[in-house]
């Protein structure tokens, strides 16, 4: 059986302080929104139960999620796709209180602790971005997740970093992060 992704690159822009009035994706049952923060953030929501997660967060990531949680969905987790700078700058400035938790790979968790300890040097000193919050939950080839009635697959793509994920969605979707990079290879 052949199957047919969408993978999820740089498609459109979209400034992450002002949620497209447009999803980039659209299905019965799913919404993607695609927002340009510090990389390509994406809001993948189940359309019948109004439930969301959040991936790779970057900065001004906190913006878009009040305006989406403020149409009545409701975040019930953050992934991320890769443990680079870009990937993890919003993480800091999320209000995590009622415990969202934080997925990624065991390896990219040790490197975002790593990373935490020369925060505030280089780019995220002059955007004066907060350390990132380190994951809690750590996921691998072998876990399956669910966003409302939305079923997904984990791969561990290491390359770009070593612990690159992507995000399968039936044979329909795959978020790839910076596995692939429009034009390019993802660095591997």
């Amino acid at each position: 059986m052949r199957c047919a992704f969408l993978l999820v690159l740089l498609l459109s822009s979209a400034a992450a302080d002002d949620l497209p009035p447009f999803p980039l994706v659209t299905d019965d049952d799913l919404l993607i929104h695609r927002f340009e923060t510090t990389c390509n953030t994406y809001f993948l929501t189940c359309r019948k139960t109004g439930k969301f997660v959040v991936i790779d967060p970057g900065v001004g990531t906190a913006a878009a999620l009040d305006l989406h949680a403020g149409r009545g969905h409701t975040l019930l987790a953050i992934w991320i796709t890769n443990e680079l700078d870009d990937h993890i700058a919003g993480l800091g400035e999320l209000d995590l209180a009622d415990h969202i938790p934080v997925l990624a790979h065991k390896n990219a968790i040790r490197n975002i602790e790593k990373a935490r300890a020369g925060w505030g040097e280089g780019w995220s000193a002059e955007l004066k971005v907060p350390a990132p919050t380190v994951p809690d939950s750590p996921i691998d080839a072998k876990t399956r997740l669910q966003v409302g009635r939305l079923e997904l697959s984990v791969l561990h793509v290491p390359g770009h970093s070593a612990g690159s994920l992507c995000f399968r969605l039936q044979d329909r979707y795959l978020i790839c992060g910076d596995v692939l990079f429009k034009g390019s290879i993802g660095a591997t």
